[in-house]
């Protein structure tokens, strides 16, 4: 008897045991369920982040609104100065910078001090920003955009949406282009469009006054390799070069009435060589020598020195507005011309029967247009441009 009650007190004992045990080692049916639960939040947020597209950006200021912040800006004092530069620009030759990041383009108005100019934050990831610089102010964000594959999403600090292959700042806001159509869009206002002529595609650089004097550079649609493209295109390229004839790649169209004026700039000029995959095959005057695999001909302002490349269509020809109409400094063959688009009519500003270098024209701080040209081994200049036009003969062109 008492065998059997120390029996029975030991079978109890261990089933107490037994359920404390089970206790620890397995949760009850309630914290299984919140742990279930929670577990269930916990994936259903990261799916729900994996699968939900990116919100797009909220407007952050109207139309109206952005219109009414640009016209409380004072106005400059006097004219400015601009420098262009390969990371950026200077202004009154002082470098202008961003915080958020480098000025990779801009363009400006001297007269005003309207200024708009991209920076990039990221790779791939821009803001567009436009400020009346010498004024105190800060710059107004007016759109943030992406580049993928060499395509363009912007987007407005109001919220309007453009797409296209190139975005081109201007003085007040800014230009979409879309092969052979570009979109415009001035803070505060409505997004217009221009179109190209038939066979031209909006250039990619424009090295205008293009709001001022209400003129933008389209470039001729470049023939295929395996079209006439090749030996008889380069043929006429040379000869334009030698003003034997005219190879006339480029020209300046008015957004308002569509008015061309073509110019003998040629398109094969834009391209330099970058060489990659190379390797050291030896030296010449003590100079090394490489062998390269790779020579791909891409658009470029510099060349691979990091100079302007005198060649490129943004180099050649500038146009601005003036008391005579819009006026064109541009370099055709062995000449530079100042042509007046109101009346039609050239002057040759520079002439070398062996060829002209380079020609720069922009607009100095006290509103005069500067060309400066070099020839051979010596520079020339002409301190106003206008006034210059004025005091010789003007004739036709075509």
């Amino acid at each position: 008897m008492v065998f059997s009650k120390m029996r029975l007190y030991s079978f109890l004992l261990f089933l107490f045991l037994a359920t404390i045990g089970c206790g620890i080692l397995y949760p009850s049916q309630d914290q299984i369920a919140a742990r279930n639960a929670a577990v269930f939040g916990i994936l259903s947020r990261g799916q729900n982040k994996t699968e939900q597209p990116a919100q797009q950006q909220e407007p952050s200021i109207t139309e109206e609104e952005l219109t009414n912040r640009i016209a409380t800006l004072p106005k400059v004092e006097k004219p400015v100065e601009f420098s262009r530069k390969k990371d950026g620009f200077d202004v009154n030759g002082v470098r202008y910078l961003d915080s958020e990041g480098p000025i990779v383009n801009y363009s400006g108005d001297a007269l005003t001090g309207d200024v708009t100019y991209v920076i990039q934050t990221d790779p791939g990831k821009y803001i567009v920003k436009f400020i009346r610089v010498l004024t105190n102010t800060e710059p107004a964000k007016i759109a943030t955009a992406e580049k993928t594959y060499g395509q363009w999403s912007i987007q407005t600090a109001t919220g309007k949406k453009l797409k296209g292959d190139g975005l081109i700042p201007l003085s007040m806001g800014f230009a979409v282009a879309r092969q052979a159509s570009a979109f415009f869009y001035t803070p505060g206002g409505n997004v217009r469009n221009v179109a190209a002529p038939d066979g031209f595609n909006i250039a990619g650089f424009q090295h205008g006054e293009v709001t001022q004097s209400r003129y933008i550079l389209v470039e001729r649609d470049k023939p295929s390799k395996e079209s006439d493209g090749g030996t008889l295109d380069k043929l006429k390229s040379v000869g334009a070069i030698l003003g034997i004839n005219k190879k006339e790649d480029y020209a300046l169209v008015n957004i308002d009435n569509g008015q061309r004026v073509l110019l003998n700039i040629d398109v094969n000029g834009k391209d330099v060589t970058v060489l990659s995959d190379c390797r050291r095959s030896g030296s010449f005057a003590g100079v090394n020598m490489n062998k390269c695999a790779k020579a791909d001909f891409v658009e470029s302002l510099y060349d691979e020195n990091g100079l302007p490349n005198a060649e490129h269509y943004f180099w050649r020809v500038s146009w601005f507005n003036s008391n005579l109409g819009p006026l064109i400094v541009v370099r055709e063959g062995s000449k530079v011309y100042i042509k007046n688009l109101k009346e039609n009519k050239m002057v040759v500003a520079f002439e070398r029967t062996l060829g002209i270098n380079w020609v720069t024209a922009h607009r100095k701080g006290d509103g005069r247009i500067e060309a400066v040209a070099k020839l051979g081994f010596s520079e020339e200049k002409i301190d106003d441009v206008e006034a210059f036009y004025r005091e010789h003969q003007p004739v036709p062109f075509q």
